[in-house]
């Protein structure tokens, strides 16, 4: 459950409009970029793992000054 959730985040990260339209499945980001933001979603946002990519995505955005910088790296390439 994690890991789909994990990665439901990553496709909301890394989505653009016109991909999303484009691809028949959900989008897996890069495994390097789910590592990067997995530990910090576990360590800063367990409380709203359960409760949509949306949530751990804002959280992540809320808890920015904590996150590792490989994960802030990746929210910052895609604009997050």
């Amino acid at each position: 459950m994690i890991r789909f959730m994990m990665s439901g985040l990553l496709a909301a990260l890394l989505m653009a409009p016109a991909t999303a339209q484009a691809q028949k499945g959900p989008y897996r980001g890069p495994p390097n970029e789910e590592r990067a933001c997995r530990g910090d979603a576990h360590r800063h946002c367990r409380a709203v793992l359960n409760q949509g990519d949306m949530a751990v995505l804002a959280c992540l955005q809320q808890q920015r000054s904590k996150l590792s910088r490989a994960c802030q790296a990746v929210l910052g390439k895609h604009g997050q």
